[in-house]
């Protein structure tokens, strides 16, 4: 198998670890294309015939294109000349029969954040109402006709969330912004979903904090149970999505509704397992090693089977 991502990815560094100590049949050849461009790594294909065979070799190992059944496509380091990148996707995309975690056209197309709400509602999925405004006075009708209010974020960059209030009103003018349907929470959640396999953590700031991600490291994150119906719905985001990994953010509001936020195809997730012990690594190390679809199954907070 092979994982496409940079050196510093410390995820994949657990991940890697469970493959060293967990006896699984097959190990993991760890590449970040920009090494191919700095010429750590050394990439040479042959295509003829209509066909594809290639090697990739760097100082401890050498992997041959038909030993390769399942690629995670991680998080590569991103240079400004980028042919690494290029040449180290395209020959990966020629592979027929290999499982991916998640293929890049699965990330780019789930990554939209119009298509996550989209595709959630159509789910089963509990979504907010989300606007784009295009003048002040739209904004203000928006957030005059939510009971919670509504909160101002962005799609294109991890910018802040706030709280749209009296005060902070006036600025919406002067930038574009994403408003949302604000969710009168208990807490958050945050469920990391490896194939059937969901890891749920709810997640603990105190009263105020309008996202959780501002202070992260300092959170208190407890393992939760996914109630029946959002799983099912989460199963069904994956299957329109074609991802086999996901990110899922979730809010809770006071009468115990699953509200889903968003759905990053590519998010971090080490930070829950150190947190809780959710073996999430060793879910990721199954899943390279068995291509074959895993069975539909939600984990209980103590990590095991329900059934």
């Amino acid at each position: 198998m092979v994982a496409v991502t940079s050196r510093q990815d410390v995820p994949a560094d657990m991940v890697v670890r469970q493959l060293g100590g967990g006896g699984y049949p097959c190990d993991l050849h760890r590449i970040d294309p920009a090494d191919i461009d700095s010429g750590y790594v050394r990439l040479s294909a042959d295509l003829a015939s209509g066909g594809c065979r290639f090697t990739v070799t760097d100082r401890y190992r050498t992997t041959r294109s038909e030993q390769i059944h399942a690629i995670w496509w991680r998080k590569p380091t991103t240079t400004t000349r980028d042919e690494g990148h290029a040449q180290l996707e395209g020959v990966l995309r020629t592979l027929a029969g290999v499982r991916w975690i998640n293929h890049p056209d699965a990330i780019v197309r789930a990554a939209h954040k119009p298509t996550q709400l989209l595709m959630a509602h159509r789910a089963g999925m509990l979504t907010p109402a989300v606007c784009l405004p295009s003048a002040l006075d739209d904004a203000h009708r928006f957030a005059d006709a939510r009971l919670a209010g509504a909160i101002a974020k962005t799609w294109a960059i991890k910018g802040p969330v706030r709280w749209v209030t009296p005060q902070w009103r006036e600025r919406l003018a002067c930038e574009p912004v994403v408003l949302q349907e604000r969710v009168d929470k208990q807490y958050d959640v945050r469920v990391t979903a490896v194939g059937d396999l969901l890891f749920a953590a709810s997640v603990h700031v105190p009263e105020g904090v309008t996202d959780w991600r501002s202070m992260q490291e300092k959170a208190d994150y407890r393992r939760i149970d996914v109630p029946p119906e959002t799983a099912q719905g989460m199963w069904t985001y994956l299957r329109l999505q074609g991802l086999t990994y996901g990110a899922f953010d979730f809010a809770v509001d006071r009468d115990g509704l699953w509200w889903f936020l968003e759905c990053n195809p590519n998010g971090q997730w080490g930070f829950v397992e150190l947190k809780t012990g959710l073996p999430i690594a060793r879910a990721l190390a199954s899943a390279l090693s068995a291509p074959a679809a895993m069975a539909q199954t939600a984990l209980t907070p103590s990590g095991g089977d329900p059934r």
